[in-house]
């Protein structure tokens, strides 16, 4: 089995399925209650999935909305990996107590995020 698997860009993609898939992945990974390793997991299988869908050129909405659901999770699962405390109704089970001598500003993504997880 080879380690490294490179996507069929001609194939099709099951956009229902993906979508319901993100969905249930943030729900699962971003919701009210965080940690390090689930977020590190969402972050993971969000970027296999850009893999495949945001080089796409898609002529439908479901397309774009995928296009823009994936850009949209990938900058909150970044973001909630760099606040490493809890702070309103977001609460980090390894961080439990907020630390306004750190995080007491906001939160900048950059232009351009990591393209490998960390």
């Amino acid at each position: 089995m080879q380690g490294r698997f490179e996507p069929d860009n001609a194939g099709k993609l099951d956009l229902p399925d993906l979508t319901n898939a993100l969905r249930g992945l943030m729900v699962r990974n971003m919701g009210i209650v965080r940690e390090k390793t689930s977020l590190q997991e969402a972050e993971r299988q969000v970027a296999f999935w850009c893999r495949y869908v945001l080089r796409r050129e898609f002529n439908t909405r479901a397309g774009w909305e995928l296009q823009n659901l994936l850009t949209v999770a990938r900058l909150m699962i970044w973001s909630a990996l760099q606040r490493t405390e809890s702070r309103g109704t977001h609460f980090r089970a390894d961080y439990p107590t907020r630390d306004d001598a750190h995080w007491l500003r906001r939160v900048v993504c950059p232009q351009t995020l990591p393209s490998k997880p960390q």
